[in-house]
């Protein structure tokens, strides 16, 4: 009688953990991976520009090695802020007649303080520039003599634009802007 007892409970037993491992099963959704490479706007989401494709254009860094290959100078201030991974996007279009390059920059570091961190680090942050609404935080890059910097951190991300602005300042700002806005919206989903 004991034998048939405990064969019963066990039965139950295994029952009930089969039950309980069935019913926490996902009903039919996949659950998904975020990478850096799932922000950046896609061909023709920029009017005129277009999403560069050749050698070089597309850069991913999934470890601290290709992360040298793409920011050689720069990697170890990612890399002491928690970099995980990251992407790097070379996007093609015109401001006023002339060809110019736009290069768009993500990287996850980990969470969100590794981001701030990063953001707030002085090897990061411009002696010269105005802050942005863009993410968590956001600013423009005054300071550099060629270009325009939008940099924002948002969550465990950070992401770097940069256009060249000689005699075309406000357009290259707009276009920027443009390119902060659509990654924005692609990571808030």
């Amino acid at each position: 009688m004991s034998r048939i007892n405990i064969s019963t409970i066990i039965i139950i037993v295994m029952s009930f953990i089969f039950l309980t491992i069935y019913s926490c099963e996902d009903s039919g959704s996949s659950s998904t991976i975020t990478v850096p490479a799932d922000f950046l706007p896609k061909q023709g989401d920029i009017e005129g520009w277009t999403k560069g494709s050749g050698t070089g254009d597309y850069l991913e860094a999934s470890n601290q090695s290709s992360l040298y290959d793409i920011i050689d100078g720069g990697a170890e201030v990612y890399i002491t802020h928690g970099f995980l991974e990251g992407v790097q996007q070379l996007y093609y279009g015109d401001i006023l007649g002339a060809g110019q390059t736009l290069t768009l920059f993500i990287t996850d570091q980990g969470d969100s303080t590794g981001a701030y961190n990063l953001f707030h680090d002085a090897f990061i942050t411009p002696t010269s520039h105005s802050p942005l609404d863009y993410g968590d935080e956001g600013r423009l890059n005054e300071g550099l003599l060629f270009d325009y910097e939008i940099d924002f951190r948002l969550d465990e991300y950070y992401v770097r634009l940069t256009l060249n602005k000689e005699g075309m300042e406000t357009e290259a700002l707009q276009v920027l802007q443009l390119f902060a806005s659509a990654v924005e919206s692609n990571m808030e989903g």
